[in-house]
């Protein structure tokens, strides 16, 4: 018969007997007292460790259940707030008038290239339906533009839903510096000339000598330019001293023009850093008259000096003036 209680009290000291599974005995650790057990004692012990091992694998997976439940409940109500912040802010999405923000803008370019300036303008709404004052606009990059470059221009609202948010600009119209003067039509040279002509006539006539000269004109222009973001223009002007004998002596003007812009259309207009005349002290012609002026001797001694002041590598183009 199954014992349904099993007395674990050592009959002998009074403590609390062990149980040894292998030796199927109960034995006192105080005493040494040992009682043989029968099968039915052995199965009521391995019985009792199996329902306590069972409870607590049962009492884990409950509170993992719990844990479990707790989890998806949390997610769940996570889930909602989402959805519900999700749906409003659609909700007023959809209510928000939808708006092209680049049709209410101009973007312009102004300035010579590779320092050039990108202006935006933002026009009225005629029908009154949109205030484009409420639509931000951000434009990069702004400026040291070169032709040929791209702008992005990005727009934002609180108060419209737009449609594009971004929009993307070529560069154009910007003023090149003069690269090549064969490209300048006559036009473009003779308002080049008679801008120079007031400085030629301060160089001839200028305190020092006293022989005027008989002529001057335009003799041949030098263009010194690096290809992209600097030149110099030099308008060179032949002038004619009277000779004591008859005759006139040959002399050199130089005019410069530092970084010209030459916009060459049905009427040219020019700018330019810095304009003057250069050379060096020489005399008028002969020493019996006693007269000095800026400018060189030769052709050959204007174009050497023009060389010999460059600060950086560049192409020397040369264009005669008609005579």
């Amino acid at each position: 018969m199954a014992i349904e209680k099993l007395d674990l009290t050592c009959p002998s000291c009074g403590g609390h007997m062990e149980h040894d599974a292998a030796k199927k005995t109960l034995r006192c650790p105080y005493c040494g007292h040992e009682e043989l057990l029968h099968q039915t004692d052995t199965d009521s012990l391995e019985a009792k460790a199996y329902a306590r091992q069972k409870g607590i694998l049962q009492a884990n997976e409950e509170a993992e259940k719990r844990a479990k439940r707790r989890k998806r409940k949390g997610l769940l109500i996570v889930l909602c707030v989402v959805l519900a912040l999700f749906s409003a802010a659609y909700a007023y999405y959809k209510l928000q008038p939808t708006v092209d923000p680049f049709s209410y803008i101009t973007l312009s370019f102004s300035g010579i290239t590779g320092d050039g300036t990108a202006e935006l303008q933002v026009q009225s709404d005629d029908s009154g339906e949109v205030d484009p004052k409420k639509i931000s606009y951000r434009v990069e990059p702004r400026r040291f533009l070169s032709e040929g470059d791209q702008v992005v221009v990005t727009a934002s609202s609180s108060e419209y839903h737009l449609l594009p948010l971004t929009k993307t600009y070529t560069v154009t119209g910007l003023d090149k510096y003069l690269t090549d003067l064969g490209a300048l039509s006559e036009k473009a040279v003779e308002m080049i000339h008679n801008k120079s002509d007031i400085t030629v006539s301060t160089a001839i006539h200028g305190a020092g000598t006293s022989v005027k000269a008989k002529s001057s004109a335009p003799y041949v222009m030098f263009l010194t330019t690096d290809g992209k973001n600097s030149n110099t223009l030099y308008d060179v002007y032949l002038v004619r001293y009277p000779e004591k004998g008859g005759g006139s002596a040959k002399r050199f003007v130089v005019v410069y023009y530092k970084n010209i812009v030459v916009r060459d259309t049905k009427q040219p207009t020019m700018s330019y850093q810095s304009t003057m005349y250069t050379g060096q002290v020489i005399e008028t012609l002969d020493n019996s008259y006693g007269g000095y002026m800026t400018g060189y001797k030769s052709l050959k001694d204007a174009k050497a000096d023009i060389l010999a002041h460059q600060s950086r590598e560049v192409t020397l183009q040369t264009r005669k003036a008609k005579s």
